[in-house]
């Protein structure tokens, strides 16, 4: 299976500038939209929300603990910097898994779990933790 993780801080819609962030933090995005401009994805619709997001590769991979927690313990170095703008600004926080089966294997393949470890680390980042399954 292919998987690939996003980290998001999501502003809503909330008016706040996402550019500065990754000063803050010490980390480069990989995408951020900031509401009320003009998307550079598709056709260019304006951005409804304000978001931040450092994405994983799509990488063939058989455990989505591994990809979280590699995706993770590059941020979490920030986790201070990373709770202070969540609290201040009132940020959701999350991390979603994307996975995308081959054409011989099924979601019964698939599994979910998550270590103490990893777990230890969404709870650092104030993040919640999402799957999409893809066949």
């Amino acid at each position: 299976m292919k998987i690939e993780v996003n980290f998001t801080l999501d502003a809503g819609d909330a008016n706040v500038d996402v550019k500065q962030w990754g000063g803050e933090l010490q980390l480069e995005p990989t995408e951020l939209g900031q509401k009320g401009e003009a998307s550079t994805r598709g056709k260019g619709h304006i951005i409804s929300n304000s978001y931040w997001t450092i994405a994983s590769a799509r990488q063939d991979c058989d455990s989505i603990d591994d990809a979280v927690t590699n995706l993770l313990e590059g941020i979490v170095v920030q986790s201070k910097k990373v709770r202070k703008l969540v609290e201040g600004y009132k940020l959701d926080c999350g991390v979603a898994a994307f996975v995308w089966l081959e054409d011989d294997e099924d979601t019964s393949d698939i599994d979910l779990y998550l270590s103490r470890h990893t777990v230890l680390l969404l709870s650092d980042l104030y993040a919640d933790f999402s799957v999409r399954v893809y066949e």
